[in-house]
């Protein structure tokens, strides 16, 4: 696989000075016709990794490639050759991660390969993607492959950003409460501590339990980060374990509001990719292949992997799903109806975005659940901490009065 890397150079110019700096390319071979360009003749080279810093500003993200995409369609589909479109895709583009993949492309496209087996070797390029080229490639209609490949690049990326700012405020809100937690447990509750010792008299139930856990935190501080180290550590391990993950999704999708979130957005992900896949003009197949790739739950994917053998046998999309438990029975009828009337693109595509609202609403229901759960929680925490440490000077007062 091609990678991007960061080359120092020495070469000299037209005019016979010799002249040094660094250029990102992904070859060697490429160095040199960039060189060239400038009409500077490569003499030496070293190629070394590319720096943080550098790879912030000018690597190639996700987005990138999407919107590349997106263009490229765009200026095929006005008649443009590939390898002029490609050279203007190049011009103007800040990114030189990016700019460097189109000229190494484009280059390699003018010496006869075709655009598939040229994005092989890079890894930006996800195995779906080179489906819907070579399809593109197969049926003479490259624009179209590729508008529906960033199609699907753009919903699926829509998709997972919905599933994860469902998560982002509780998790957020929970490790923001336990360092508060933790920070007045180990500096703040010993100064009370030592306020009570001297009062000579026993403290109430809630105020003891605390300064118990702030004493116990004090001492095992260590050991309690390690065992929470190694506790997150031994679950990665086992997420590892086929079985185990298995078992994880199968109870996940179990999980109320959002067992149904994670649901609904991937059967969204499935439905588009087989209705983009169907219209691409792919085998259904393959398309079903393809669909049940993009799924990131391991037990609806290991259950959806199971479809295609039923498929090569005879067996109907609709028939074969339907031994699925998990899967809704509206996107079972839907699909058969599909089978029957011949229009299986349209209805993937109308139960894929069927299943995108679903999740809108999903995640907006998981929203307004969390929130008033979040306020209890931070409110039973912080005021039973402020309860526990002022009862005991509230009852001396009223014994004092």
């Amino acid at each position: 696989m091609n990678k991007l890397r960061l080359y120092y150079w020495l070469g000299v110019q037209h005019s016979g000075q010799k002249t040094t700096g660094r250029t990102l390319a992904y070859s060697s071979e490429q160095l040199g016709r960039v060189l060239q360009l400038k009409e500077i003749r490569l003499l030496k080279f070293v190629p070394k990794p590319v720096p943080s810093l550098m790879s912030v500003k000018h690597s190639v993200r996700t987005l990138h490639i999407t919107v590349f995409t997106q263009q490229l369609a765009l200026m095929l589909d006005s008649g443009l050759p590939i390898a002029v479109a490609m050279t203007q895709l190049q011009q103007g583009n800040p990114r030189q991660g990016i700019t460097a993949l189109m000229e190494e492309i484009s280059f390699q496209v003018q010496q006869g390969k075709s655009l598939s087996s040229v994005m092989h070797d890079f890894t930006y390029f996800d195995p779906l993607y080179l489906q819907f080229v070579r399809v593109g490639e197969a049926n003479g209609d490259l624009a179209k492959a590729l508008n529906f490949c960033a199609q699907h690049r753009e919903k699926n990326s829509k998709l997972l950003k919905q599933v994860k700012s469902a998560m982002i405020y509780p998790v957020s809100v929970i490790i923001i409460a336990g360092i508060v937690m933790a920070v007045m447990l180990i500096f703040v509750i010993p100064q009370f501590s030592s306020l009570f010792s001297s009062f000579g008299a026993n403290l109430p139930a809630i105020t003891q339990f605390t300064l118990d856990a702030s004493l116990l935190l004090q001492r095992y501080a260590g050991h309690i980060l390690l065992t929470i180290v190694a506790v997150v550590a031994a679950f990665r391990l086992a997420l590892k374990s086929a079985s185990f993950r298995y078992q994880v999704s199968r109870k996940v999708l179990a999980t109320p509001i959002l067992g149904s979130c994670i649901l609904s957005g991937e059967l969204a992900r499935f439905n588009l990719l087989l209705s983009n896949g169907i219209q691409a003009g792919l085998p259904l197949v393959l398309c079903l292949d393809n669909a049940t790739a993009a799924v990131n739950n391991t037990y609806l994917k290991t259950q959806l992997a199971h479809i295609n053998p039923q498929i090569r046998q005879g067996s109907t999309l609709y028939s074969a799903l339907k031994r699925i438990s998990c899967i809704p029975s509206l996107m079972l009828k839907m699909l058969s109806i599909g089978e029957v009337t011949g229009t299986l693109a349209i209805i993937t595509d109308k139960l894929a975005t069927q299943f995108e609202l679903e999740v809108d609403e999903a995640t907006e229901k998981l929203g307004q659940c969390i929130e008033p759960i979040m306020i209890v929680f931070l409110g039973l925490l912080v005021g039973g901490l402020v309860l526990s440490m002022y009862l005991p000077i509230f009852t001396l007062m009223s014994e004092v009065g």
